[in-house]
């Protein structure tokens, strides 16, 4: 990994953190720099405005959320609903790890929502491959619980355990397999 690779990770986790620890409205160069450990130009060099470090923090999840995507569906020997049973268990571990995507989702709402535009575009994409493999209500079903638990976590309202939530996704799964 290249060190300007290394150096733009280093960002991003650090914007990550200040929208964890002191919220989105104190997202700032500044603070990332100094929550970094960098100076103010050393972030803007890698990331020239807010704007194009919220987007890093979209590309991030979603560059890490497809690599899920991909290793759950290789490792799936079930060709039918392979990727719709991905995409759950993907929504699962990523709610298990929820910084990532829960501060560039905030810092994207609040700054501006077009941002979100790239994730829009991913989550269409998402739809048409499990309308591919099932119906239309059962995948929308689906992918619709498995987004409740990113935006539970988003919104830190998330009353179910671990393996409250891990039977809820047997459950998604089950729905997913041919009767």
């Amino acid at each position: 990994m290249s060190e300007t690779t290394n150096a733009r990770g280093a960002i991003l986790t650090a914007a990550e953190r200040v929208i964890e620890q002191l919220g989105v409205k104190r997202l700032t160069i500044a603070q990332v720099a100094k929550e970094a450990g960098m100076s103010r130009g050393g972030i803007l060099y890698h990331f020239a405005s807010k704007e194009a470090l919220i987007q890093g923090m979209l590309a991030r999840f979603l560059e890490q959320f497809e690599r899920l995507l991909a290793e759950d569906e290789a490792n799936d020997p079930e060709p039918q609903g392979r990727f719709t049973r991905a995409y759950v268990r993907s929504s699962l571990k990523m709610d298990e790890e929820a910084t990532v995507i829960f501060s560039a989702l905030l810092a994207a709402i609040a700054y501006d929502p077009h941002l979100l535009d790239p994730l829009r575009a991913h989550l269409e994409s998402w739809q048409r491959r499990t309308e591919e493999e099932l119906d239309f209500t059962t995948a929308a079903i689906v992918r619709l619980a498995s987004h409740a638990f990113w935006l539970n976590g988003l919104f830190a309202m998330n009353t179910f355990t671990l393996e409250e939530r891990r039977r809820i996704v047997g459950r998604l799964e089950e729905l997913t397999r041919p009767t």
